[in-house]
């Protein structure tokens, strides 16, 4: 790697401090919601598991594949820093497939935590297994058509060397990128690319309608389990109105805290949609600008999702809120102690 090149520097850096961030706080999540979570919180362990899972996953990806996007001239494409940057053309493109693979599947498992969330409630603890069925399959199916898709539409095809030899050259004059070796390479107008950029964009606006619809049908659920609940309690005897009442409180408290939690991880991919609908549609309407500096780095936010998902479930939920803080304050006092 060339020394002066700033860009892969950057990128060296983001990839490498999101991995390392990014396992610890998911492993130390993941540690939090087995041994911290409250008893009336188990039915939703798995699904506050899920994210530490996938992150992690992310977390390795970004950090194996460190993909550097380039809109050029009525071109998109990807150039890697990792460590297929030197791999044969096909395995070198399969890891830029995987994590365009693991983005895609990062947003759509925030969108069936939702759903499955929502049957938890409504099915007392329980997500039907043909829901499981379902979603699994169309999860699988999804995944495979976009690899094809994939592999259709951006290719580094041979009969593209030409071009791709001269937009090296552009790229490296125009913002200082260094040993450009394309992963991903394809001109933005080309059919398959203008489809396969719809079908991107019809995924995001598929998951976030769906989203939207469950966390309307889950709060609606809440409030009118709520209020049965008091009404219910009013008709008791006053110590088993008192018991039912805090019961149910705590419950609603641990419910706005987990959807709080789940609608900031849901927010987050929007980072994740955002870019990358900007980095596909822009060279299709604007095909003869110049290599778009900011937008190279645009991409880097993406690395730290995995980092920023395990941080928002520790804000938001208490109790693993309080347990952070009583480690802390735990670590603090042994601090102290050696110290004096």
């Amino acid at each position: 790697m060339d020394g002066s090149d700033f860009i892969r520097s950057v990128f060296t850096v983001s990839a490498s401090v999101s991995f390392v961030l990014g396992i610890l706080f998911n492993t130390f999540m993941a540690w939090m919601i087995i041994k911290k979570t409250p008893a009336p919180m188990l039915i939703y362990s798995k699904i506050l598991m899920a994210p530490c899972i996938i992150d992690i996953f992310l977390s390795l990806c970004a950090f194996i594949v460190q993909p550097i996007p380039v809109v050029s001239h009525g071109y998109f494409v990807v150039v890697q820093n990792g460590f297929f940057r030197n791999a044969s053309g096909f395995y070198n493109y399969t890891a830029n497939v995987l994590w365009f693979q693991m983005l895609i599947l990062f947003v759509c498992c925030t969108t069936i935590q939702f759903v499955f969330r929502y049957y938890l409630l409504i099915c007392d603890g329980q997500v039907p297994a043909r829901l499981k069925y379902l979603t699994s399959l169309i999860i699988v199916c999804l995944l495979i058509a976009h690899v094809l898709l994939h592999y259709l539409s951006d290719f580094p095809y041979a009969k593209y060397n030409d071009q791709m030899r001269n937009l090296s050259s552009l790229i490296t004059a125009e913002i200082g990128l260094t040993e450009i070796r394309f992963s991903s390479f394809t001109p933005a107008r080309t059919y398959l690319w203008m489809f396969h950029s719809a079908v991107m964009l019809s995924i995001f606006f598929i998951c976030y309608t769906i989203i939207v619809f469950f966390s309307i049908g889950t709060s609606n659920y809440i409030k009118k389990t709520y209020e049965s609940a008091v009404i219910m309690s009013t008709n008791s005897t006053a110590f088993v109105k008192a018991a039912d009442f805090r019961k149910n409180e705590r419950m609603l408290k641990y419910n706005k805290e987990i959807t709080m939690a789940l609608i900031v991880q849901a927010i987050l991919p929007t980072i994740d949609v955002i870019e990358l609908s900007m980095q596909v549609v822009t060279p299709i309407f604007f095909a003869n600008t110049d290599t778009i500096y900011y937008m190279v780095f645009a991409i880097i936010p993406l690395y730290f999702i995995p980092v920023l998902n395990p941080i928002a479930a520790i804000l938001f939920i208490k109790p693993y809120r309080m347990a952070f803080l009583k480690i802390m304050r735990a670590q603090r006092q042994s601090v102290t102690t050696e110290t004096s």
